[in-house]
């Protein structure tokens, strides 16, 4: 084919508009099912946001159900905390009225944090109250005449009315 000299419009827009319709024809080929497959990405990333959003919501309400939960466990953790804190210091308390010779009943009375203020505290508290000796081991009354205290006559005598037989 041989080059043909374009001396008008016409020509021209003639040459171009065929040019642009198989253009278009190789477009529309190459992209058939474009729009459908555009529309169907675009209800796919709905769908996907909606889960996640689903999801999202859902986590948030088994957070708060924990969150709820663990704050009673919080609370009893605390409870329980400051319980045995005072129960320590009571002990703490008592064992150091021991060690410094008090009663005790004197022992709640000492006051202090540590172990060094309360034992300063009871020994000051000692020095103003006066404790009697430890109670014997053993009885300190005296033996009845024939080696027998009284509650062992007593039980003989019982033992003895007893074992006799009724008439």
């Amino acid at each position: 084919m041989a080059f043909k000299i374009i001396e008008t419009q016409e020509e021209l827009d003639n040459i171009i508009g065929e040019r642009l319709k198989r253009e278009r024809e190789a477009t529309e080929k190459k992209y058939a099912g474009f729009e459908e497959a555009k529309e169907k990405a675009g209800k796919y990333d709905k769908l996907i946001a909606q889960d996640f959003e689903g999801q999202i919501r859902k986590l948030s309400e088994e957070l708060n159900t924990e969150r709820e939960k663990n704050a009673g466990h919080d609370q009893t953790v605390s409870e329980i905390t400051a319980r045995a804190e005072k129960a320590e210091k009571a002990l703490l308390k008592v064992e150091t009225a021991h060690k410094a010779g008090l009663p005790y009943e004197l022992a709640a009375r000492l006051n202090g944090d540590t172990e060094e203020e309360l034992l300063a505290d009871a020994k000051s508290l000692g020095s103003y109250v006066k404790t009697a000796g430890a109670p014997p081991l053993a009885t300190t009354e005296p033996a009845k005449a024939g080696g027998k205290s009284d509650n062992a006559a007593a039980f003989a005598a019982l033992n003895a009315a007893l074992s006799t037989p009724n008439m």
